[in-house]
């Protein structure tokens, strides 16, 4: 939490913080495949905002979100009708 007020004494920033925590980190030590498909990923959706529309990105997120999600959901049990003793 940030304190605006000007008689406010500094304060020394929690440990970790600024640093972006595990989000900030290219990959694992050991995976470098894994900053390459990333990369690409991050390169192709550039090309196609660029060319086509920020839409078309979008979209494609939406799609591969459904086609990982409903197969997952559909998968789940029913359990409406299950009676605890």
């Amino acid at each position: 939490m940030m304190d605006y007020r000007e008689d406010a004494a500094p304060r020394s920033p929690s440990p970790g913080a600024g640093t972006g925590g595990t989000l900030s980190r290219s990959a694992e030590p050991g995976k470098p495949g894994l900053s390459l498909s990333v990369a690409v990923l991050a390169l192709t959706a550039g090309i196609v905002w660029d060319k086509n529309g920020p839409h078309y990105v979008f979209m494609a997120f939406v799609g591969i979100d459904l086609l990982i999600r409903v197969p997952l959901l559909i998968s789940i049990p029913e359990t409406w009708h299950v009676h605890l003793r």
